[in-house]
């Protein structure tokens, strides 16, 4: 099944994945798999954007000592380009080649209301 999502939303469930992952006590290992899942489908677009933000802290940063590149707070200007290039990539709309999450397999398992929140728009509607 195809998921159509921003971006944004994509790294905001994916980091929200991670953390009931990580919650070992609350997730059963079966709906840990099918999460996995979910985040090698994720992987491509993670990896991808991560890629774009380092070139832009690249862009429009400058050097450090260590050699690595940091945009610096005093730099309104840079900042702002930075942000304005990122927003307009996390704005974008993607597909993920995923199978929604059942509510049978997500409700009464333990995981925070505010973690399912964050999955909505992941989570099958059954009708």
């Amino acid at each position: 099944m195809e998921i159509k999502l921003k971006l944004g939303d994509l790294l905001s469930i994916n980091q929200t994945l991670c953390l009931i992952i990580d919650d070992v006590q609350t997730t059963d290992f079966i709906l840990k798999f099918k999460l996995l899942g979910i985040m090698k489908a994720f992987e491509p677009f993670v990896s991808n954007f991560e890629v774009i933000k380092n070139e832009k802290i690249i862009e429009y940063g400058k050097e450090t000592e260590k050699g690595s590149f940091k945009i610096s707070s005093g730099d309104r200007q840079a900042i702002e380009n930075f942000n304005r290039d990122l927003e307009k990539l996390v704005n974008n709309e993607v597909s993920v080649n995923a199978d929604k999450l059942k509510a049978n397999e997500i409700f009464d398992k333990g995981i925070k209301a505010e973690y399912l929140i964050r999955l909505y728009s992941i989570i099958e509607n059954q009708k």
